[in-house]
């Protein structure tokens, strides 16, 4: 009795470590879709994980569908607009009986007022595996789970296998585990609340193509003539059935449930009307955002990431913009900013916006880098002694929008043109102490006297054409050498290196290379100024965020300048309240005679205050860009 005994207990002990070690693996095995900016990394587990994160009867709405809907709305900037809650429970393709599944599960722990669903699975007819999985495992384990596996994968005997038990697929996987599967976490800051965003635009389809997109069959008769036929897609039945019950669900609950067709060319109006027709059967009214009338103002050129199949962040800000009011107009809902209860909201915000400015700062890196580096330096021009030198030539690459800046360094000469010439030039608290340029190599050795009398020797070399770019203080060689302008700053106060830099090369890592400056390009003091251009004036208040850029505030109006939904050339300027976005961040520089531009950190354009407002233009660095006089 007793050993058989002990062959039970370690019968079960074994059966325990095996489970033990199925689950383990099981979980190691799957693969976790993390969020990141590479275009096939849309985050579906960080996504639902995201969600199960939401405290309980906190959302608003729900936004459910295939790719456009989480590629379309950006809840955290409809949240900094209204205050209103809500998250994207989308999926890459994701079939209405998936939609249905996740409205179910989400209805477990929120309750909101109402649940927009995307329509596009209306015309997909074949279900995508990988991207079933993906809607699928990330749920947590429930009888509900297993019915959505049941209804969404009893289709396809591999693909419900392994639903249910993701070793039948998986298990080979153990070749290919990082650091990142052990981690089962996602490694980006997941703050978009399943929104998914890309900083890229990209559009290979002309303008006038929005929403044109037809199937068609072509047929050439016996005599040669060709004729074209539009294909009549029948809308898939499985969709309309699933809507169906996710409008039941709804009503159970006292949910509103919109059909809705967030922007995005690959549709078309046939496809809107025929979806209109079984929406009519059930009492629905499709919300059309594709159509001529673009509410959200998409401007197909820049606003997509993928030749208009989906909206990029800049599509995404102006359609979270419009829904943000659309919510408000339509729906009696109450702002959440500060409330009991949604302290998860405010902080995920305050984070949102160091992220959302971070990444669109990378974005735009290489254009405004070099901006913030020169002007930093002028800013602080009284304490520099700034030596310069050139290297092979300066003016082929030469931006001329930093002409003004090198005003405030003295510089008289025009860089852009001194073709293949050497240049040396010495500035001393902003005033110029000596500037040359000459086809041959120039020598300059002096000694300077720093602001405690001590005295240090600097010698200067600029060669063109094949030469050289050398400075040396004390000895000390600190110039980077690349072709082109060759910069090294000097603390007047103990004749310390701060900082060297070269700008101009046309090998594109060397086009400019600096070494950190901690100040930031704060060209103006916080306070009241009139910006004037011609007979055009504009009284504004100043104030200068955290990360160095400016919030223009308009004197009349109280409200600050904005780029949001704005990014092509002709747009006005808009005004709204502080956010805390990047759309109302801005960046000013030196121009020239004095004169200043404005950069948007928003979207890289700069305005002209023209006819006593703003308006937006692309920033050309080789070329002259719109300056105002400020007072």
């Amino acid at each position: 009795m007793k050993n058989k005994l002990i062959r039970i207990i370690k019968a079960a002990i074994f059966v325990i470590l095996l489970a033990l070690i199925i689950i383990v693996a099981s979980i190691y095995l799957t693969p976790y879709w993390r969020y990141s900016n590479d275009p096939d990394d849309a985050g579906e587990s960080a996504r639902y994980e995201n969600f199960y994160e939401m405290p309980e009867n906190t959302l608003d709405y729900l936004v459910i569908g295939p790719s456009n809907s989480y590629h379309s709305l950006e809840p955290m900037q409809v949240y900094a607009y209204s205050g209103i809650t809500g998250f994207d429970l989308g999926g890459p393709s994701q079939p209405m009986y998936c939609s249905y599944y996740w409205l179910k599960e989400a209805l477990k722990t929120q309750s909101p007022k109402v649940v927009f669903v995307d329509t596009g699975a209306f015309v997909r007819e074949t279900p995508n595996n990988e991207r079933i999985l993906k809607a699928i495992l990330p749920m947590k384990p429930s009888m509900l789970k297993l019915q959505a596996i049941k209804d969404c994968c009893g289709y396809d005997n591999d693909l419900l296998y392994t639903a249910l038990f993701p070793l039948y697929q998986f298990h080979s996987r153990w070749k290919e585990l990082s650091k990142k599967d052990i981690e089962r976490k996602n490694t980006e800051p997941y703050l978009t609340k399943g929104a998914t965003i890309r900083f890229v635009s990209q559009n290979g389809i002309e303008a006038d193509e929005i929403n044109l997109r037809e199937e068609k069959n072509v047929t050439v008769s016996s005599d040669g003539t060709v004729s074209t036929a539009v294909d009549e897609m029948p809308l898939n039945e499985d969709s309309a059935y699933w809507l169906g019950k996710m409008k039941e669900l709804c009503e159970e609950n006292g949910i509103e449930i919109v059909p809705i067709k967030f922007p995005t060319k690959n549709w078309n109006q046939r496809w809107s009307d025929k979806v209109q027709k079984y929406l009519d059967e059930i009492g629905l009214e499709l919300v059309d955002l594709t159509g001529e009338e673009n509410p959200a103002g998409i401007n197909w050129d820049k606003d997509s990431f993928d030749n208009g199949k989906h909206l990029n962040y800049y599509g995404m800000v102006k359609t979270s913009k419009y829904f943000a009011g659309y919510l408000s107009k339509n729906w009696d809902f109450e702002s959440h900013k500060g409330q009991s209860g949604y302290e998860l909201w405010d902080n995920d915000l305050e984070e949102y916006r160091t992220w959302e400015t971070d990444e669109i700062t990378e974005l735009f890196e290489k254009n405004r880098e070099k901006y913030d580096y020169f002007n930093g330096l002028a800013a602080d021009k009284e304490n520099y002694l700034v030596l310069m030198c050139v290297k092979t030539d300066v003016s082929k690459y030469w931006p001329v929008n930093l002409d003004g800046v090198m005003e405030e360094f003295g510089v008289k000469t025009d860089l852009s043109e001194i073709y293949q010439q050497s240049y040396i030039a010495v500035s001393d608290g902003g005033k110029l102490l000596m500037e040359v340029s000459d086809p041959d190599i120039i020598n300059y050795d002096f000694e300077w006297k720093d602001d405690r009398n001590t005295s240090h020797s600097i010698h200067i070399k600029s060669g063109g054409v094949g030469g050289e770019a050398d400075i040396d203080v004390d000895d000390n060689s600190y110039a980077p050498g690349n072709a082109g302008l060759n910069i090294v700053v000097i603390n007047k106060k103990d004749g310390s290196f701060v900082t060297a830099a070269s700008l101009g090369s046309d090998d594109e890592e060397l086009a400019f290379e600096a070494d950190a400056v901690d100040d930031p390009a704060v060209v103006l003091d916080a306070g009241d100024y009139t910006f004037k251009n011609g007979n055009s004036s504009f009284a504004v208040e100043l104030k200068i965020n955290e990360d160095g850029s400016y919030l223009v505030v308009d004197k009349k109006t109280g409200k600050c300048l904005s780029a949001a939904g704005l990014n092509k050339p002709g747009d006005k300027v808009s005004e709204e309240e502080d956010l805390g976005l990047a759309a109302t961040k801005w960046r000013i520089y030196h121009g020239r005679n004095g004169k200043y531009w404005l950069y948007s950190v928003f979207n890289g354009m700069t305005a002209r205050l023209k006819d006593g407002g703003f308006v937006l233009e692309d920033l050309n660095e080789y070329s002259e860009i719109p300056q105002v006089d400020i007072n």
